[in-house]
């Protein structure tokens, strides 16, 4: 299963969902934005993803 998320540069990206699974567990553990950083976010996603984004993803129903 896939799902669709907005950069900060309004680009759709999809992701799968094991990326999705990381990144909530990442923030669920109370790793700040600051600690996680651009180039880790980059390698992951391969977009821009902004703090916006990884705030909708720890809340995805899916997860």
């Amino acid at each position: 299963m896939k799902l669709m998320i907005m950069t900060s540069k309004k680009q759709r990206v999809s992701c799968n969902m094991e990326l999705l699974a990381l990144m909530s567990t990442i923030l669920n553990k109370g790793v700040t934005h600051d600690l996680v950083t651009k180039e880790q976010l980059q390698r992951l996603y391969k977009k821009e993803v902004n703090s916006y984004c990884m705030m909708l993803l720890s809340e995805s129903p899916f997860i």
